[in-house]
């Protein structure tokens, strides 16, 4: 995933934001005891949001404990939640899914050679952290195969130009198994539903953010192929901005349709209906501003 899904400390509750710590750091043991070490570095916050979300309709018994952390060595009372089914799966999908991130940039030719070179060796450890799971897990190796077929998909796609709906729809189908994958009856259909709106969202935001990036490379952007040029895309913002908006929201639909811990859940809608936006405004707002500053 692509690193825009946090919370919004401003708008949560203290608890709330201590819980959010909990689960990051939580996440962070079960990537170094269910992963691998070298994943450490590219460690997300869009899957901290995925366990959180996943834990809170599992019914699992979310225990916090205390640890010391040399990030964070003066921390007083610093905590996480003990390891979990659901921080285990949030741990091997950001395996799966940087992995896939690192073959796409390693892929990129405009890369340098050292740049290109490290990605070869570090993808590589992390292919045989893959194998090795794959080995002992025939649920991880049908999810680990299924992503990687689908993210294929979206390559073939890019070489075809495809459009930005056929994009977003690719990748939301990824996002969709994500969340989804193991679940049963009514949580499945309705994670399902939000992993599909937020990977919509996140691959027509990553565009956005590229905008400039890509035409400069000359790279695939299915909001240039739309548009021509940056320069034309930014007349239609507002229009991409509602897109984005329509997301969040029927995201947050399915939020409040899911019956589980209410803390966990007010952390997810904290991050749905505070985050995301802020995202957007983050991206949107300084290319709206070089667009008035021009047509001044």
């Amino acid at each position: 995933m692509l690193g825009y899904v946090k919370p919004e400390p401003a708008e949560m509750l203290v608890k709330h934001h201590n819980l959010y710590r909990a689960a990051y750091c939580g996440l962070c043991r079960s990537v170094k005891k269910n992963a691998t070490r070298f994943l450490l570095p590219f460690f997300s916050d869009d899957f901290v949001f995925l366990a959180v979300l996943r834990m809170a309709v599992s019914g699992e018994d979310v225990k916090t404990e205390k640890e010391f952390c040399f990030l964070h060595p003066f921390r007083k009372d610093h905590r996480r939640i003990a390891d979990s089914p659901s921080l285990k799966h949030a741990a091997l999908v950001s395996l799966v899914f940087t992995y896939e991130k690192m073959q796409d940039e390693f892929l990129d030719r405009d890369s340098s050679f050292a740049r290109r070179l490290l990605l070869k060796l570090w993808s590589s450890r992390l292919e045989k952290t893959i194998r090795t799971h794959c080995k002992k897990d025939a649920d991880f190796l049908f999810l680990s195969q299924k992503i990687a077929c689908v993210l294929e998909e979206s390559r073939e796609l890019e070489k075809q130009n495809a459009d930005l709906d056929a994009m977003c729809s690719n990748f939301a189908s990824c996002l969709s198994l994500a969340f989804s994958y193991g679940l049963e009856g009514e949580n499945e259909r309705l994670l399902k539903g939000i992993g599909d709106c937020i990977g919509r969202f996140l691959y027509t935001l990553d565009a956005l953010d590229d905008l400039e990036k890509d035409e400069k490379k000359g790279a695939f952007n299915p909001i240039l192929a739309r548009y021509s040029t940056a320069m034309e895309a930014k007349k239609h913002f507002s229009e991409l901005d509602l897109v984005l908006s329509f997301y969040v929201q029927e995201a947050k639909l399915g939020l409040d349709l899911l019956a589980g811990e209410k803390n966990l859940l007010a952390v997810c809608e904290n991050i749905i209906c505070h985050g995301l936006p802020g995202a957007v405004r983050r991206i949107l707002k300084p290319k709206m501003g070089e667009q008035n500053e021009r047509s001044l």
